[in-house]
């Protein structure tokens, strides 16, 4: 699904700034569905898998959005952990 924005980008007849970011958004939206069945943790080959890299990955940390759980493991919250988490 499009925001307004994507439209408004795409419509100026930008061809890499639209794509780019609808890419990116559906990875982020298709990452927080998978963690929601998880206890908001993933990892990073289940990212990989739905397709997104390891660039997104960075973004999302870098930005605060995300957290990494050691080497292979990300959270998509900032928030504390359950304890179903750790399992």
């Amino acid at each position: 699904m499009l925001t307004p924005l994507d439209r408004r980008a795409d419509q100026s007849g930008n061809p890499f700034g639209a794509t780019a970011y609808v890419r990116r958004h559906s990875g982020v939206l298709a990452a927080e569905s998978l963690a929601r069945e998880q206890h908001g943790v993933v990892s990073r080959r289940q990212l990989a898998t739905i397709g997104v890299t390891r660039y997104d990955i960075a973004r999302e940390v870098r930005r605060g959005r995300w957290r990494l759980l050691g080497r292979q493991t990300v959270a998509i919250h900032r928030g504390p952990l359950v304890a179903q988490a750790w399992w």
